[in-house]
């Protein structure tokens, strides 16, 4: 990842949460397996995989894909990935496997708001019709925020979990000069 582009938006979002006093976040989750799908009065549901759905590398398994299909009762689910080609083979042989009603869209480096905007637009999709799930605030959620998404749900649990070393130091320093 590019560290200048990667501060670059941990400041920005660091600043907007600040300034404007507001989170960047709608709601907060321990685990996307305590949403409650019904609350959600959305169309389109966005969701980071790893580390929000399971744990890093751990791919999609049956009970996630479960509750992706209980969100596709709702609307249209959509899994953002900007893994390696394997992994996303991987995600696709699962999502079949399991009989998963979601699609798996290629975001590349994340946060590209204007790449989500533009996806926005290409299939028709109003921003407050929608929710998306992450685990990174100065990642997916702030990508949420700036694409202008109604529900922005942080899911914690898993980062908590599976982050090590360098990683989980700077993800713990993040959440406090954000939050």
């Amino acid at each position: 990842m590019n560290l200048v582009y990667y501060s670059r938006c941990i400041l920005e979002s660091i600043v907007t949460s600040k300034n404007t006093r507001n989170n960047i976040f709608s709601r907060r989750l321990d685990f996307i397996n305590s949403v409650s799908v019904n609350n959600l009065q959305c169309k389109h549901f966005f969701f980071d995989i790893d580390d929000t759905l399971n744990t890093n590398k751990a791919g999609l398994n049956l009970e996630i894909c479960k509750l992706l299909n209980k969100f596709a009762q709702k609307g249209d689910v959509v899994l953002l990935t900007n893994c390696s080609k394997k992994r996303k083979e991987n995600h696709l042989s699962n999502l079949q496997k399991f009989q998963c009603s979601a699609q798996l869209w290629e975001v590349g480096k994340k946060p590209n708001y204007n790449w989500l905007n533009s996806k926005l637009i290409e299939k028709g999709w109003i921003s407050n019709d929608c929710a998306f799930f992450g685990d990174r605030l100065s990642m997916d959620i702030w990508m949420a925020y700036k694409a202008n998404i109604k529900e922005r749900i942080l899911v914690e649990g898993y980062t908590k979990q599976s982050t090590f070393g360098l990683i989980h130091l700077i993800r713990k320093i993040e959440a406090w000069l954000i939050l």
